[in-house]
């Protein structure tokens, strides 16, 4: 998928914040970074809050277009989506990239710096909480799986220790007997 200047800009900004902190993310760093002018940042972002804004907007879309591929990309059945979840994040280790894990760090930094902006990650964690409700399984199954799978993503991004194929494998194995278990 080709980016647009909005995207690309936004990308940039994540960088900014990743290497030098909310505090220090200026629209002439990240123009910098892009490689356009400060004009052509500004035409898209009018002030450094709304790049803020829109990078976790950008990040809570992402959120929810994964989590909708992963329900689609599973059979229908009890546990549609914590099996898709499974498979999208630990299956597949395409999406544990570095532009992935830069983002996050950047709207770590970006909801502390400005608590309001949970909002959007807020909706996007409350549509997977209605889908949640639409698997089947008896209680805490679902919660169990996302909550294992949210660990592994913040210690991924913050660096808490190995996140590696062998904790993908033996966790998605485990996750799946949970299921499994839950089902007969």
């Amino acid at each position: 998928m080709k980016q647009n200047q909005a995207q690309k800009i936004l990308a940039a900004a994540a960088i900014v914040v990743q290497k030098q902190g909310i505090a220090n993310l200026t629209i002439d760093g990240v123009a910098k970074t892009v490689g356009m002018s400060k004009g052509g940042v500004l035409h898209h972002f009018r002030t450094k809050d709304q790049l803020i804004e829109a990078l976790v907007r950008h990040t809570a879309e992402g959120f929810l277009r994964s989590t909708y591929e992963s329900y689609e990309s599973v059979p229908p059945g009890p546990g549609r989506m914590v099996r898709g979840l499974i498979e999208n994040c630990l299956d597949n280790s395409d999406v544990w990239t570095k532009e992935i894990r830069g983002q996050s760090s950047a709207i770590f930094a970006a909801l502390a710096h400005e608590p309001k902006l949970l909002k959007p990650m807020r909706d996007a964690y409350d549509e997977l909480f209605e889908l949640l409700k639409k698997d089947n399984l008896p209680p805490g199954v679902s919660e169990t799986v996302l909550a294992a799978l949210d660990g592994i993503w913040f210690r991924w991004v913050l660096g808490f220790g190995p996140v590696d194929q062998s904790l993908f494998e033996n966790v998605s194995k485990t996750l799946r007997k949970l299921i499994e278990d839950s089902i007969d």
